[in-house]
This record gives structure tokens, sequence and C-alpha cells, in this order.
């Protein structure tokens, strides 16, 4: 049994990005895992599918923001959303794109930039300045964790960032919060010597994995799409 006593027990640790963010870049550029939606169009063309086939395979009409089934599992493809995702922790990443909803062109690119992946309760309730944070502890999202293990804990963004920031930073340039704001809050960067600008979404978070542009190998260019970007 893990035993979490304080926020500092929690078991945030380094990660791959892509694993981190629920992404594949093997199943190909322009496919969205972590928070239900995908590009119905890039996923047709990519593997013959036409939008309206009422098979059953492959629902490019669903209500619901499932594709195939209602299972909740990935799709025949081997793609699609995974809204049971949960995970959370952090990456180092030499660069990625935060893009606006409705925007056509994206922010400039964020370089060396530390990448916090972060989760909400689903019932959570607005907290003025503050977001209240969610970490499933079970064995899936921890590797410390047994079968017995299967319960949250709560805590709130800034009192996660005081603790944790000192931990992890190494001289980055920037911090970006993959985490979802339902309620459009607007957080004050922490008191802490030498922080670096914190970007943070307003609306939920959905990940990327979009072709290089240069189209020369490689496992693809991260993206994070939100309602809007704001730094703190």
């Amino acid at each position: 049994m893990l035993d979490i006593r304080s926020i500092a027990d929690i078991p945030f640790r380094e990660r791959d990005p892509w694993s981190l963010l629920n992404l594949d870049p093997a199943a190909g550029p322009g496919f969205q895992y972590a928070d239900g939606s995908i590009d119905t169009e890039a996923f047709a063309a990519a593997h013959g599918v036409d939008e309206d086939d009422d098979s059953g395979e492959y629902d490019g009409d669903s209500d619901s923001g499932d594709y195939g089934d209602d299972s909740g599992e990935y799709g025949p493809y081997g793609v699609g959303p995974d809204l049971s995702y949960y995970g959370f922790g952090y990456a180092y990443v030499d660069s990625l794109w935060l893009t606006n909803e409705g925007d056509p062109e994206p922010l400039p690119p964020v370089r060396n930039a530390l990448l916090l992946a972060l989760h909400t309760p689903d019932d959570a309730e607005p907290i003025d300045d503050d977001i209240l944070l969610e970490f499933w502890i079970d064995d899936v999202t921890c590797e410390e964790a047994d079968e017995e293990d299967d319960y949250a804990v709560t805590v709130k963004l800034s009192r996660f960032l005081s603790l944790w920031l000192p931990k992890i930073s190494r001289a980055e340039s920037a911090i970006v919060l993959a985490v979802c704001n339902p309620f459009e809050t607007r957080i004050v960067r922490p008191e802490l010597p030498g922080v670096r600008p914190i970007w943070y979404p307003l609306g939920n978070v959905t990940s990327w994995c979009d072709a290089p542009a240069d189209s020369i190998g490689g496992p693809g260019v991260l993206r994070l799409s939100a309602n809007s970007w704001l730094r703190a």
C-alpha cells in the first residue's frame, strides 16, 4: 500500500513527454488521445474510412465523442480518444506549440520548457485564483503502487507548485501546465525565487502529435490546444 501523508509523497515522476500526454507518434500525426476529440478527416483519410460509414467500426458523427463503440477502449485501428486517461508527471521538452481554439496560427513555440501534466476532478468546484488538482493513485498510474491502491489525493495547484517546482526545476525557460481549467481560472505565479513564466490554459486541454514542418523523420511535434493560453 502506497502511503501518502503529504504533498511531497505524491509520486510525481519524470516521464517521456509522449507517454505523459498519452500520445503515440507511431500512430501518425494529427491524432489526439487524451481528452476525447480527434481530427476525423485526417483519421478517415489515413485509414480509408468513410466518416459517414454506419457500420459501427467508426462513427464520425457520434455525439458521445467516442469512435467505434462506447467501451472506452481503443478503436479497431489502434487510435482514438482515451477518455479514461488520468496519468500525471512532468517532462523536459526542447519545444512545443500552444494553440488557441479558433486561431489559424499557433503561438510562437515554447522553447526549453518544463511540462507538467495534471488533472482536475470531474466534480470540482471553482476556486478563486486557484485550481483543485486530483492525483489518482493506483497500479496503472504509479509504479510504486500495488493492487490494493485505488484512491485519489486532491491538492490546490498553488500549494502543489510551491512545493514541487523547486524540486524539479532545472534552468528551463518556461513552464507549461497541461491541465484542464474548466472554470477558466486566472492563476497567480508562485512567489518562488527564479521561477520562470508559466503558461496555463483557459478551458480544457487536448494534446496532439503533429507532423514535422519539414516532413523529415522524427517522432513529430508536440502541440497543446485550449480555448486560450495565458502567461502568469
